[in-house]
């Protein structure tokens, strides 16, 4: 679903009246929400990753860090996945970027790949998410 302007603002007036555990409670049942509705190439991709398929390393799926919901996420390394469809429009990259900056500053590392190449490139999408989790093994 998309949001325009009108519903962001309503939705930030709506969630500064909530406490935190309501608010946490809210993204907990968005993020079920996306887990039930993932996008085809979200599906793709977590059949390649999930049940550590992946180099034996374990993912979650639609899981919420910080105060966002990512598409996947490795606990082991804290290396957040994102699948950008085609949805996103000018206004919905900088929020990503914002949101992007957000993770990395809390030592998130991010990576992102677009739908066309998980749909196409799928072997090569799950190498790039290996060799950043090395990467980012290494840096430990």
């Amino acid at each position: 679903m998309m949001y325009n302007q009108s519903h962001v603002l309503q939705l930030s007036i709506y969630m500064l009246r909530m406490d935190s555990r309501e608010y946490r409670w809210m993204l907990g049942a968005r993020a079920r929400s996306l887990r039930a509705n993932m996008t085809r190439a979200e599906r793709v991709l977590w059949e390649c990753i999930r049940n550590r398929h992946l180099g034996g390393f374990k993912f979650y799926r639609q899981k919420v860090c910080l105060n966002y919901i990512v598409d996947f996420y490795n606990s082991e390394t804290n290396l957040v996945i994102e699948v950008d469809g085609g949805y996103h429009k000018e206004q919905q990259y900088g929020w990503d970027a914002d949101r992007e900056t957000d993770l990395r500053i809390h030592g998130y590392g991010v990576i992102r790949f677009t739908n066309d190449e998980v749909l196409f490139s799928t072997e090569a999408v799950c190498a790039k998410i290996l060799d950043e989790i090395y990467r980012r093994i290494d840096a430990l």
